[in-house]
């Protein structure tokens, strides 16, 4: 191109020729064209979204084929369609299409179960309210839940959490009335070792271990239920040693300390 440039270029939108910001030919309103050249746009926007339908907001529903049962405290899933839960009334299921349908894998009347936890897509515990019969495992996907029999004597009395870091390092606490327990296995349940957490809390009622390290427990100390105070509880080196993570601001002693295993 050659010659002189032109002051203004006019700015094309869809065919339509606006003239550029600071071009006032044609105004005879004593008002920047850059002005109204915003009005114009922002009066478009307003009208695009009110016309625009509103978005619906995400909404929980109830899966038809869903599982029923008194209580369901707990449920797993390795993946968005493969995911197993366990009941109140001691029945065990697996879905294998995001919970489109389930499938029963276990099922005692006389058993409560309130944890679940899959280490890997064959290797799965159960955890429930009955002391004498407080874990179930499975090796093949659930297709069979068997009686966990060589647990420490020094064990919870309920098993409320299960935690699978992976698939040899499972941790597991309870209960929720005490007395504060974890237990431990680090080779997949072929051994179980446990640790007696009752100087530092008076329950257990849940677990969460980031790795085979580090995780937490939660609980309450206090005379359970009436003066009860939550508490949380975090290891780095696999439940050796544990530190107060967090308590309410009222209760004595709140704050960050290292508490001897």
């Amino acid at each position: 191109m050659t010659g002189k440039i032109p002051q203004h270029w006019p700015a094309v939108r869809d065919g339509v020729d606006f003239p550029a910001m600071g071009d006032r030919r044609g105004d005879t309103t004593g008002e920047p064209s850059g002005a109204r050249i915003r009005a114009l746009i922002a009066s478009a926007l307003l009208v695009v979204l009110t016309a625009a339908p509103a978005r619906a907001q995400p909404q929980w529903q109830a899966l038809p084929g869903a599982p029923t049962a008194s209580r369901i405290d707990d449920l797993h899933f390795l993946n968005p369609l493969t995911g197993w839960t366990a009941t109140g009334d001691g029945a065990i299921y697996r879905t294998q299409d995001g919970g489109t349908h389930w499938d029963v894998q276990f099922w005692d009347p006389a058993l409560y179960f309130r944890s679940i936890r899959m280490a890997d897509s064959q290797r799965g515990f159960a955890g429930t309210l009955v002391s004498s019969k407080l874990l179930y495992a499975t090796t093949n996907g659930g297709a069979n839940w068997t009686l966990v029999t060589n647990l420490p004597a020094l064990r919870p009395n309920a098993l409320c959490g299960l935690s699978a870091p992976s698939s040899q390092v499972i941790y597991g606490v309870g209960s929720y009335s005490g007395p504060a327990r974890l237990i431990k296995t680090a080779n997949g349940g072929a051994t179980w070792t446990s640790i007696d957490l009752s100087a530092f809390a008076t329950t257990l009622v849940d677990v969460h271990f980031l790795s085979e390290l580090e995780g937490i427990v939660i609980g309450s100390t206090g005379t359970f239920p009436s003066q009860s105070r939550a508490v949380v509880l975090r290891t780095t080196n696999g439940g050796v040693t544990w530190r107060r993570a967090a308590l309410p601001e009222t209760s004595p002693g709140a704050g960050r300390r290292t508490v001897p295993r």
